[in-house]
């Protein structure tokens, strides 16, 4: 796909303030009507003067032949109430024409996921070694928490982390997947970050807990009520990281 113009969106109506009760979700619709061709994707990116101010928010690609008012779903992360503008910023637009299929077909999907397992034969019964998939793998922008950090860089590692608006993400070799993916699969599975842990269970703010649509194998992944509760409980001490770095001045000592 081929990267085209990028403008805007704004939230809806003109003028005024509306007031979003601190760590609340809320839903925005933005104030343009859009209209999609059959080959054109746009793909929204919540402006920074919302990240910036505590807003969380996983914004879903717009279709292509599309026609109507974007809507999106947020979460007030911050501990005190968002003054969100009428007709301020909502989100950058990236349109992208759509030169070959959006996704390939399930099988050809699953191929593609075995990369790096190929190699070796699995060495367990969870559906990952089972099926020799890295999907999850690539392209991650999975959270790390304190302990996270704490716990990989005493097992000798370093620079496996990036820092990006307040959180620390792992980082991705030049090819894109995780700079922890070997030829035999995870190279420190024993110590992997929780949130992989906890995959394929990932957090919506619209609905909490649920399986993570892009996992090739969700049917094999059974959620538990203690799942649903990890989770929770990870984005919670998630944000209070954050906040705390940010309150720090963005200085974070585990950075590279």
């Amino acid at each position: 796909m081929a990267a085209a113009r990028s403008p805007k969106l704004v939230i809806g109506a003109t003028d005024g303030i509306s007031v979003v009760p601190a760590s609340a979700l809320f839903r925005v619709t933005a104030q343009q009507h859009l209209q999609l061709p059959l080959d054109l994707l746009a793909l929204p990116t919540l402006d920074e003067h919302l990240t910036s101010a505590g807003v969380l928010g996983s914004l879903p690609a717009i279709e292509p032949g599309f026609a109507g008012i974007p809507t999106f779903t947020l979460f007030n992360a911050a501990d005190s109430p968002l003054d969100l503008p009428r007709g301020g910023p909502l989100a950058l637009l990236r349109f992208y024409e759509v030169v070959a299929p959006k996704r390939p077909p399930p099988d050809a999907q699953r191929r593609a996921a075995r990369t790096l397992l190929a190699v070796s034969p699995p060495t367990d019964h969870t559906p990952c070694q089972r099926h020799r998939c890295t999907a999850c793998c690539w392209h991650t922008e999975m959270p790390l928490t304190e302990e996270d950090l704490r716990r990989l860089q005493a097992a000798g590692h370093s620079g496996f982390s990036r820092a990006v608006d307040g959180w620390q993400q792992l980082q991705l070799a030049p090819q894109g997947h995780c700079v922890f993916l070997g030829q035999g699969g995870c190279t420190i599975y024993d110590d992997r970050p929780e949130g992989c842990r906890l995959y394929p269970v990932v957090f919506d703010p619209a609905v909490g807990a649920v399986l993570d649509e892009d996992c090739p194998y969700p049917e094999e992944f059974p959620m538990a009520d203690a799942q649903r509760e990890q989770v929770a409980a990870l984005v919670e001490r998630l944000l209070q990281e954050r906040k705390d770095r940010i309150l720090r001045g963005g200085v974070d000592a585990h950075r590279p």
